[in-house]
């Protein structure tokens, strides 16, 4: 999570400062995910490196920071550590999806932002199929991917978006034994 600011409020500095995850995306994130905008607009092509920097806000932030849902044309900028981003205006609202772990019930505040402007060091690629067996799609997209651009490195996968939520509910579930095992080894070495 990064400290936000939004415009009208001065940043704090402290815990109190809005916070929310930030995730660079391409134009039809949500409908490849089978969701749509709330409301304004999507991504597309204006959104570049010289254009006006704009931002997505799913419904948890608008609720939280702004209290409405009413949110196209706001500000607001994301702070790495003291130094302030430039003004991102709101261009819509999104759904509130899960990012990250699936199988926890709280939805985080988060902004997406254009992938043009805020290009990653790294990318996933998501697809949506009405195939019955999008596995294998997998190597077809690979060389596809490989085609356009040799020197891409494609890691770790292509997953389906199941094997990806079980994935994370995997890792959770080690994370979680491994935490309970080292609790009890202090436990027995303590007593």
């Amino acid at each position: 999570t990064l400290g936000i600011e939004i415009e009208g409020r001065p940043a704090t500095g402290t815990v109190e400062q809005p916070q929310a995850r930030q995730l660079s995306i391409s134009s039809a994130y949500f409908a490849t995910l089978g969701s749509a905008i709330v409301s304004g607009r999507d991504f597309d092509d204006r959104d570049n490196g010289d254009s006006t920097p704009v931002v997505i806000v799913n419904r948890r932030f608008a609720s939280l920071y702004w209290q409405s849902e009413d949110v196209l044309g706001r500000r607001l900028r994301v702070h790495s550590g003291t130094t302030a981003g430039p003004w991102l205006t709101v261009v819509a609202l999104a759904p509130d999806l899960h990012q990250g772990d699936g199988a926890r019930n709280v939805i985080e505040p988060s902004i997406y932002r254009p992938l043009r402007q805020r290009p990653a060091r790294g990318a996933w690629l998501l697809a949506h199929t009405s195939s019955p067996a999008p596995r294998a799609l997998i190597a077809p997209m690979r060389q596809q991917i490989q085609q356009a651009d040799p020197a891409v490195p494609v890691w770790l996968g292509p997953y389906t978006l199941e094997e990806w939520n079980t994935g994370s509910y995997w890792k959770r579930l080690i994370s979680g034994g491994l935490f309970t095992a080292f609790a009890m080894m202090a436990l027995f070495l303590s007593g």
